[in-house]
């Protein structure tokens, strides 16, 4: 239900979605510690950006996308994204996703969207 909130702040303050809305959400189809920044587009299965779209009535839009990687064979992927982190990941997003986020929101509002995209959505290298 992301969009029942969006809507109403976006027309509060007049914002001008295809130029000024970033929505921060999980994606399962990246794996977990990538990122993809994306303008547009439809919802991929995505839930709240489903709500996004169909209370707004757009799709034009930033979509910062942060990797969880996909469930178990065994795990619903509703289960999946409302599950605790893994220890291991509770420390990647603590050290590395935190130090990461001021980097790119600094390059954001300096570089503009354009370069921004084609640092960040480059793939963790695996270690």
């Amino acid at each position: 239900l992301s969009g029942k909130a969006v809507a109403p702040a976006i027309r509060a303050f007049n914002i001008v979605l295809s130029e000024n809305l970033f929505v921060i959400h999980d994606d399962m189809d990246i794996d977990f510690g990538n990122q993809k920044i994306k303008s547009g587009g439809r919802d991929a299965g995505h839930k709240g950006i489903r709500s996004i779209i169909a209370e707004t009535g757009t799709s034009e839009f930033y979509r910062i996308k942060l990797g969880i990687g996909k469930p178990g064979q065994n795990c619903k992927p509703e289960n999946y994204v409302l599950d605790k982190f893994l220890d291991e990941e509770r420390t990647f997003i603590d050290n590395v996703w935190c130090s990461q986020w001021n980097n790119l929101v600094e390059k954001l509002l300096c570089d503009g969207i354009e370069k921004t995209m084609s640092i960040y959505n480059k793939r963790r290298q695996k270690e």
